[in-house]
This record gives structure tokens, C-alpha cells and sequence, in this order.
């Protein structure tokens, strides 16, 4: 009886005990803590059409929510060309300005305070060329695909192994690089595609109060943009760890790792690649079309 009664008070302590070991706040830290880490985005086209851009910020702490800090003062060169400060933190070539392939091209950055940072890249020969595209509305309330498009592609593969960087844009309305869709061309080299639904499009009133008009429910008079990049392997290997970190799912999704950096210099991240870059337009008329209307005989 007593050896139970002493159970009891052992068992009672430990449930008053465990609780309170249990609530002890422990913070945790991350490098990006100590260090601030120089962030490049650096993705150079082939299309004069196109303003060419760098853009430099600070990194933030892990936890801090805070919007990023953009750099500014810096002097920023590919080659012999000067990108001028537009914005804060945005660095743009010369009107007209854009790389050729089977060239090398070396960037410099030298910030205020004396650091500099190199890099440099090369053209892969374009992989895929974009005649048209077409939409389809994939409807129904059914699995919350309500509103949910697709979008199907015309085009020729050509017979090399690309690695391809693929996004869309509403009335010019870019979706974010990390919600972009990046892919191999396995299963397509060489080859003539008609109307394969390349992307979904998830419009949702959520990802619009996020990122923007680019996730705005299409409507007819609506511009939808699909563009295909031709990248390297090293900027794919970038680019997948890159969405691979964006859209990691706890117990689920692989552990997240530090994407590559082709950038030279301490504390710094980021790429400085150069692509090749096809597009092509459609006009929104009934936004409620199930079907690719090109791929129709008449």
C-alpha cells in the first residue's frame, strides 16, 4: 500500500514538473544572424526589347519578416558596359543593350564600401523555338480548380539538351522567379510539339493578395505572356534548389539546402547567368473555354 501511495506521489510530481521543463524558450539562431550577405539577381537576355537588369540587396535574418534592404551605390559593369542606378538597388544597361551566345561575359560589382565581387557566363545555344501559344480553362468547382488554367504550346525542340526556365506574365504582370517552372527536355528533343499544356495557372484571390496582378482571375481583353528561357545546367541546379527551398513542406518535402553561387567574393549569394529568351501572346476572349481553340481543324 505504501509503495503505491509512493507511485502516486512520484507520478504527481513528474505531471507537475514535465509542463513547466516543457515551456523554456530557446532561440534559435541562423548565420544570417551575424552576417549580412550581399544577394545578386543577375539574369541577362538575348532580347534588345527587353531592358536588361541587376539587382542587389541585403540578405535577412532567417525569422526576420521585414522587407529586404535594397543596395545602393554600387558600381555595377558587364564587360565595358555600365549599368546605371534606375531604382534603388536596380541596376539597368543602356537602352537597346543585350548578350550574344559563344560570348564570355564578365561581371563586376564594386560596392560602396570597397568590396567587389566577379563573375562570369556564357550563352547556351537556344533550345526551343516558341511559335504560339493557346489557354485553356480547366473549370468545375471540383478539387478547387475553379480557377485554374492551362496553358498549351506550339513550337520546335531542337535536337540538343536544354535545360529551360519557364513563366508567365498577365498584362506584363511577372510571376515571381521562385513560383517559375524549370525543366529538361527529356522527353521532347528533337521533336515538333502541338499544343502541349507546358503550365497551370493557379489564379487564386490568395496568390493574388501576395504577388500581385499576375494572379488575378482572367478576364476577357486580358495579355497572357508565357516565356521560355533557355538556361545552363549550372543556372537549372540553381534554379531547382531555388523553388525546391520555396515551396518546402515540413515531414514532406526534402530538406532544404543553400542554393549554388557562381558569385565571387565574401558573404555573397545569388547567379550571374546570361539566356536566351522566346515568347509569345494570347488575347483573353472567353475566359471560360475549355479547350485549346487552335488546336481546332477549322
Amino acid at each position: 500500500m505504501r509503495t503505491s501511495r509512493l507511485h502516486f506521489l512520484i507520478l504527481a510530481i513528474l505531471v507537475l514538473i514535465l509542463p513547466a521543463a516543457c515551456t523554456e524558450v530557446i532561440e534559435v539562431q541562423s548565420t544570417s544572424d551575424y552576417h549580412d550577405f550581399l544577394a545578386v539577381e543577375a539574369m541577362l537576355t538575348d532580347r534588345p526589347d527587353h531592358p536588361q537588369r541587376i539587382i542587389l540587396t541585403q540578405t535577412l535574418p532567417y525569422f526576420e519578416e521585414a522587407k529586404r534592404e535594397m543596395v545602393r551605390g554600387a558600381s555595377v559593369q558587364v564587360d565595358d558596359v555600365v549599368f546605371q542606378e534606375k531604382e534603388a538597388g536596380t541596376y539597368v544597361a543602356p537602352s537597346g543593350y543585350c548578350c550574344q551566345p559563344d560570348h564570355e561575359y564578365h561581371l563586376k560589382i564594386r560596392l560602396s564600401d570597397g568590396r567587389e565581387y566577379t563573375a562570369e557566363a556564357t550563352m547556351p545555344e537556344p533550345g526551343f523555338i516558341l511559335d504560339d501559344i493557346d489557354y485553356a480553362y480547366l473549370g468545375g468547382m471540383e478539387m478547387d480548380l475553379d480557377s485554374t488554367w492551362t496553358i498549351g504550346v506550339w513550337g520546335l525542340e531542337k535536337d540538343i539538351r536544354s535545360h529551360y526556365l519557364v513563366n508567365y506574365s498577365v498584362n506584363g504582370n511577372l510571376v515571381p522567379l521562385l513560383l517559375s517552372y524549370v525543366t529538361v527536355d527529356d522527353y521532347f528533343s528533337g521533336k515538333e510539339i502541338k499544343g502541349f499544356p507546358l503550365m497551370f495557372l493557379m489564379q487564386t484571390s490568395l496568390n493574388q493578395a501576395k504577388y500581385g496582378e499576375c494572379f488575378k482571375f482572367l478576364e476577357t481583353g486580358d495579355v497572357l505572356t508565357l516565356n521560355v528561357y533557355t538556361v545552363d545546367e549550372p543556372f537549372y541546379k540553381y534554379l531547382t534548389a531555388l523553388t525546391m527551398d520555396a515551396l518546402y513542406i515540413p515531414l514532406i518535402s526534402p530538406q532544404p539546402t543553400n542554393p549554388p553561387c557562381n558569385i565571387h567574393g565574401e558573404n555573397v549569394v545569388g547567379y550571374f547567368t546570361i539566356c536566351s529568351h522566346d515568347d509569345a501572346c494570347v488575347e483573353i476572349e472567353d475566359p471560360l473555354r475549355s479547350y485549346f481553340k487552335k488546336a481546332l481543324p477549322f
